[in-house]
């Protein structure tokens, strides 16, 4: 009789543990605010995952000297520590609006980030990557390769300010961020 006790004990707490990583990954898309996003120019389609189309966004790089921050100058960053990104409504999409060490407190919309290289201002390299676990979309295979052909034509350094594709994106009050969808702009 114990053993079967404990036999269910531990599937019942393997399934919660299953619906709470399935509730988490959710959460944003049920609660979270929506807002759009501009997508920069890259390579987008995932050779390594197949109908994974892979986004860039204008805060996937981000140039200190550009962008209001409070990351203090003798600081190092290593990949995996985690960052604010602030987002300002623009007329189409939102935009970045800072980078913070702690959520910001202006009630803007805010990103967690999360550092993707390592990063020292004291070697002068003011640009920093970052990743909000938005960054792929999966889709199917003809829109996969339809959004590769039209994407990597632009070249990056002249992006339009009306960019072809836009991201839906539900952002929770905590930062968290899935992609509802790809916008066609109008």
């Amino acid at each position: 009789m114990p053993r079967k006790m404990i036999l269910w004990g531990l599937s019942v707490f393997q399934l919660l543990i299953i619906a709470g990583m399935l509730v988490k990954a959710l959460y944003p898309l049920m609660v979270g605010q929506e807002v759009m996003l501009k997508i920069v120019a890259q390579d987008p389609r995932d050779i390594f995952r197949g109908n994974y189309v892979a986004l860039n966004y204008d805060f996937s790089t981000l140039d200190l000297d550009s962008i209001p921050h409070n990351l203090p100058d003798s600081s190092e960053w290593y990949f995996g520590d985690q960052l604010y990104i602030e987002l300002k409504e623009g007329e189409k999409y939102y935009r970045t609006a800072g980078l913070w060490t702690h959520p910001p407190t202006s009630g803007n919309v805010f990103l967690k980030a999360i550092v993707q290289s390592r990063f020292s201002p004291r070697y002068n390299y003011r640009f920093i990557d970052l990743g909000c676990g938005i960054e792929t979309y999966f889709t199917d295979p003809e829109n996969a390769k339809y959004l590769e052909e039209l994407i990597q034509d632009i070249p990056r350094e002249n992006q339009p300010d009306q960019p072809l594709y836009r991201v839906a994106v539900a952002v929770s009050e905590s930062g968290a961020a899935r992609i509802k969808r790809l916008v066609l702009a109008e």
